[in-house]
Formats: structure tokens, C-alpha cells, sequence
């Protein structure tokens, strides 16, 4: 017949201190094991012998990764260890409101914190093994070179990656979007990929290319003839006289994500503006004297991130040097 445990009275004071002198120093201990896992991983980002640091670059870095996966694998130790002091405290509690206290009671929960103690104390001596790898990085892919004001050093370019070759009679203008670089080469217009392989082409017989940009609203590139607007469809290679303007010689455009911007070729130029949806239409002009001088012409502009550049000339003689062919040559800028 099986031993009935004997019952004891109440917890005494004196054996409520007793157990808890026990649990105590484990809660105090939790706090030191989360001071030592810091240093440990302070330790990970320290300088090395030469004096250098690790650099971390953003929240998602694969250093970052790496640190929190380590974390990760400590405090799921660690959170077992939290969840056994809290049932080791409500047991406590437990058998100081309890009546029926057993001598099996008090020596279970006495190894019981005996253990947790040890595994704590075990974290200190647990070693997590790191391969690492030294990322070697070629000085020349960083250069560091003081330029004098206004200069630019064209040796610092990279070598010639591939050659095409082009007619004289071929329009010198390119423009690309992130998949096509399109260029003319008589009497064709012509696509080439990322490689500068040749991939699509058809012919152009619509006379003089002044322009051209690239939408990507419409998903077309937009060529402008001196009194014409062309679609120009990268899929098909298909050719679209999609606005004619009688009377204007155009000279230059470039596009927003609403707006088509297109300058005129003649003296106190003006900036035509053109809405791109439902359809191409003039909504707008901007004329002398906001665009430039009676005696100017603007010779090309660009839009970016809400601001139109322009490129203007200078006609006047009396601004020319002496014996000089070139013209004076301006930037101004609209919001």
C-alpha cells in the first residue's frame, strides 16, 4: 500500500525566506545574462587589430540579418528560462496560500530552482560557432580625385565598351527608356538592347529628326519633326503622325508625366505645352519675354522632377567676341 506523504502546516516564515534566498538571486542572474549577451554581440561590431570597423548599412543589411538571428538563437534560451522563474514564483505562491503543504512540495521546488540556476549559469560557458569570410574589395572600384572648378577629366571614363557604326546622314540624337536605346542610322530607326545589340528597326522616311524623349505615361517614344509629333511604339516599331502644327519649325522637346514640352526654332523662342492624354493636344504657350530675349533662341530643354531647363542661345552680334563663331550660351530654369 502506497505511503500517503505527510502533510506539513503552513510555510513558517522562516522557510518562505529560505525558498525565496533561493529564487531570488535567479531573477537578479536573468538581468546579468542579458548584459553579457550585449557585450558579446558589441564584441561582433568592435574594430579589429587594424583599427577598422564592420559598416552597417540599413535596417535589411546582411550584417543586421546575421546579428539577429544570433539574438534570436540566445533568447529562445533565455524565454524558457523566463517562463520556468514565472512558474516557479506562482508555486511559491501557491504553497504559501495552500493548507495541505507536502515535504515532496518543498524539495521539488527547492531542485527545481537548483537546475534553472545551473542552466543559467551554463549560458556564460555556451559558444556559438560564426564562419565569416573577408569581403575583398578592388581599390579601383572607389576613386578619389580632387578636380579643379569647372573641369571635367575625361580620362576617367571608362574604356570604350562597343562601336557603332553610323552614316553621316544619320541623325545624331539618342534617347532610351529602361529597356531600348534608340538611335537613327540611315535611313532606319533602330533599337538596340542592353548589350547594344541590334534588335528592331524599320524604316523612317518623314524628313529631319529635330528630337526626341520618351513617355512613360503614353509607353512611347516621342519624335518631333519641324512641324510634326511622332509616336513611336517599341513592340511594333510602328510610326504614328499623331499632331501636325502649321507655321511652327520645332527645334526641342521633353515630357512630364502629364505634359509634353516642345520649343520653337526662331528668335524670342516659345515653349509650346501639349497634354498627352486622352490624346496629344496644344493646351498652352509660353512666349517672349518669359522664355528668353528678343535676341535669343532656345536650342534644347529638359524636365526633371518638376522643373523645365532650358539651353538658350545668344543671336546678338554685339554679345559675340571678336573673330568668334560660337554663340553665348544660357540655362535658366521654371518651377
Amino acid at each position: 500500500m502506497a505511503s500517503v506523504p505527510a502533510v506539513l502546516p503552513p510555510l513558517t516564515t522562516a522557510e518562505y525566506k529560505e525558498i525565496y534566498a533561493l529564487f531570488l538571486p535567479l531573477c537578479y542572474n536573468r538581468e546579468a545574462v542579458f548584459e553579457y549577451i550585449g557585450k558579446c554581440l558589441s564584441q561582433v561590431t568592435s574594430p579589429d587589430e587594424s583599427g577598422l570597423h564592420v559598416l552597417i548599412v540599413g535596417p535589411d543589411s546582411y550584417f543586421e540579418q546575421k546579428c539577429q538571428e544570433l539574438d534570436q538563437l540566445v533568447n529562445e534560451t533565455v524565454d524558457q528560462q523566463q517562463d520556468e522563474l514565472n512558474r516557479i514564483q506562482l508555486k511559491i505562491t501557491e504553497l504559501i496560500n495552500e493548507q495541505e503543504t507536502t515535504g515532496e512540495d518543498i524539495d521539488l521546488l527547492k531542485s527545481t530552482i537548483h537546475q534553472l540556476e545551473l542552466s543559467m549559469n551554463n549560458i556564460e560557458q555556451t559558444w556559438f560557432t560564426i564562419n565569416t569570410r573577408p569581403l575583398l574589395i578592388d581599390n579601383k572600384y572607389v576613386l578619389i580625385k580632387k578636380l579643379a572648378e569647372h573641369e571635367f577629366d575625361l580620362s576617367t571614363l571608362s574604356p570604350v565598351y562597343k562601336t557603332i557604326d553610323r552614316s553621316a546622314e544619320s541623325v545624331r540624337l539618342l534617347m532610351c527608356n529602361d529597356r531600348y536605346l534608340l538611335m537613327h542610322q540611315h535611313p532606319n530607326l533602330c533599337l538596340f538592347d542592353r548589350e547594344l545589340n541590334l534588335v528592331k528597326q524599320t524604316l523612317w522616311s518623314y524628313g529631319e529628326i529635330q528630337d526626341m524623349c520618351w513617355s512613360s505615361t503614353l509607353d512611347r517614344f516621342i519624335l518631333l519633326g519641324e512641324n510634326n509629333i511622332f509616336l513611336v511604339d517599341e513592340n511594333t516599331m510602328s510610326i504614328n503622325n499623331v499632331l501636325s502644327i502649321d507655321e511652327r519649325d520645332l527645334i526641342s522637346c521633353t515630357c512630364s508625366d502629364t505634359v509634353l514640352f516642345a520649343s520653337t526654332n526662331e528668335r524670342a523662342s516659345s515653349i509650346m505645352e501639349f497634354k498627352l492624354l486622352p490624346t496629344i493636344e496644344l493646351i498652352g504657350e509660353w512666349k517672349h519675354p518669359l522664355t528668353c530675349d528678343k535676341d535669343e533662341t532656345i536650342c534644347d530643354i529638359v524636365y526633371n522632377n518638376g522643373n523645365l531647363a532650358l539651353m538658350i542661345m545668344n543671336l546678338s552680334e554685339e554679345s559675340l567676341p571678336k573673330n568668334s563663331e560660337s554663340a553665348v550660351m544660357a540655362a535658366s530654369t521654371f518651377v
